[in-house]
């Protein structure tokens, strides 16, 4: 179903509490030079925005926080119409995404980077038994003749012996 484009004026702000916790807020306001756009429509933010709460001291581990996201959008125009179809769960999908996008990032130092080493394939020493792939340890790459130039293939730097 199409709708015209949304665009919206928001004022954010923020404090931050004595516990650690962070809020994050964003509501819908007006301004004089900021005017509705020729074929947009002026959704309204009734309120919303993140809490971001820090994990409590006597959990070990690492530092990790809860983000909360909660959104009162009101898109304006047919939203009733796109409420009632089930739609209106596109319009947060793309914020929903980016708090995902933000664990992710954030919890990948969480995980250790695995050593690859490249086997040679023509050398005996480098096969091991009971392994993966063609006889190599499961740790360990094999290394695949090609006629492809090897500046333009692509290999880790770290962890990797080149036969």
């Amino acid at each position: 179903m199409w709708q015209k484009p949304r665009d919206l004026v928001l004022m954010r702000y923020w404090r931050r509490e004595e516990d650690g916790s962070y809020f994050v807020m964003y509501q819908s306001t007006t301004h004089p030079e900021c005017r509705v756009r020729h074929n947009f429509v002026r959704a309204s933010i009734l309120g919303g925005g993140y809490v971001i709460a820090p994990q409590k001291s006597s959990i070990h581990g690492g530092v990790r926080s809860l983000v909360t996201y909660v959104l009162r959008y009101d898109p304006k125009g047919n939203s009733s119409i796109y409420h009632q179809l089930g739609m209106d769960v596109d319009a947060v999908l793309p914020m929903l995404r980016s708090v995902v996008g933000m664990r992710d990032e954030l919890s990948g130092g969480d995980f250790i980077t695995p050593s690859v080493t490249v086997a040679d394939t023509s050398s005996e020493n480098s096969r091991v038994d009971g392994g993966g792939i063609g006889g190599a340890a499961p740790h360990v790459v094999q290394k695949l003749k090609t006629s492809l130039p090897e500046k333009v293939l692509f290999y880790p730097k770290y962890g990797l012996a080149k036969s």
